[in-house]
């Protein structure tokens, strides 16, 4: 088993629901931070125990965000404070999940994977996120801190847009239309370095080049294994029959699956468009290649003939034709290269060079 990550059968042989967290090693502590709000109040705090979670007010908006998914006691009692099932608890700490929508009647569960571009190492990098949504509280759990809800944060510290207007299913739709509107960053940083390959590759192109398009087709493959089972995902809370999503929010639910529709084509002519850097690499080389071998062609060409005259003059008779002439040396020097300019010339007339 790898150090640095602990797989998926770590859990074989255990009874369903069982805690163990699959994924990164990395014990990063666990952290909860609380966002209190409705239409005229707001407040943020730190918590420490699951015991400073009040579930008696039903008149705000919830929003609890745990960072960290390691500690497997913690994130247990959070599931005992919610009553949320062992199995979607099973689920969280395992972050091997395929985006998905789990309904248990009095609670939601969506699994999602939130992507981060690094623009100066033009690379990607996937972080499970569990989203639970349990009367009017919001639960979010993510691997590690840092995540693309600052905007969500920025709109309910200022009291700007509708998130403080609506009801928790309304956050939780925002907070997964933010991770799926970051992937619109992801596609467009793919297709920057797919613009830019198309034109290295037509200019000077290398084995770096070869490289760097390997690297862009493992992308495209990551984010289609993300995005592939999105679509489903944003079916099924479409046509999801919970109360816990209202009316008010179908019409958005319906957006979102109009941008997980744009995401999901946008992939596919990504990964249709590195399969045709390849054939244009390819194409480029073996062009290459056959100037090369042009080239090489006509020198062996040219100088055929001029072996053919040192080798028959080079034989060891004594009696040869011009053999003991005195401008005979001279008179075959200018032989070879008329020679030369006549084949030159014949090649430049076939359009061959």
């Amino acid at each position: 088993m790898s150090k640095t990550k602990r797989r998926m059968s770590a859990s074989h042989g255990m009874p369903p629901g069982t805690l163990v967290h699959i994924g990164s090693e990395n014990r990063q502590k666990t952290e909860m931070y609380l966002i209190e709000f409705k239409a005229d109040h707001f407040e943020e705090m730190v918590l420490t125990t699951p015991a400073d979670i009040d579930l008696n007010d039903r008149d705000h908006i919830f929003w609890l965000n745990v960072t960290g998914i390691t500690d497997l006691d913690l994130i247990n009692a959070i599931g005992k404070r919610f009553n949320i099932h062992h199995l979607m608890l099973e689920d969280i700490v395992n972050t091997t999940q395929r985006p998905k929508l789990e309904d248990y009647d009095d609670s939601l569960h969506v699994a999602i994977k939130m992507l981060t571009c690094d623009n100066l190492r033009r690379q990607l990098s996937e972080e499970q996120v569990s989203l639970v949504l349990v009367n009017n509280w919001v639960i979010t759990f993510q691997e590690r801190p840092g995540d693309v809800f600052e905007p969500i944060r920025n709109r309910i510290r200022t009291g700007r847009g509708r998130v403080r207007a609506n009801d928790a299913g309304y956050l939780f739709y925002a907070l997964i239309d933010c991770i799926v509107d970051n992937y619109f960053y992801a596609v467009e940083m793919i297709e920057e370095q797919i613009d830019s390959l198309n034109l290295e590759v037509g200019t000077e192109p290398d084995i770096h080049t070869l490289q760097a398009i390997n690297n862009v087709k493992n992308q495209v493959n990551a984010l289609k294994r993300v995005t592939w089972p999105l679509r489903e995902l944003s079916g099924n809370m479409l046509k999801n029959d919970s109360e816990l999503l209202r009316d008010p929010v179908i019409p958005y639910l319906r957006d979102l699956d109009d941008h997980v529709k744009q995401i999901h084509d946008a992939v596919f002519a990504a990964r249709d468009a590195v399969s045709g850097l390849f054939d244009l690499y390819s194409s480029a080389m073996n062009n290459s290649m056959n100037r090369v071998m042009k080239v090489l062609t006509i020198m062996s060409a040219i100088f055929i003939p001029l072996t053919f005259i040192t080798g028959f003059y080079g034989m060891n008779f004594e009696y040869m034709p011009g053999l003991h002439w005195h401008y005979s040396y001279e008179v075959l020097i200018g032989i070879m290269l008329l020679v030369v300019v006549a084949m030159l010339a014949i090649f430049k007339w076939k359009k061959w060079w």
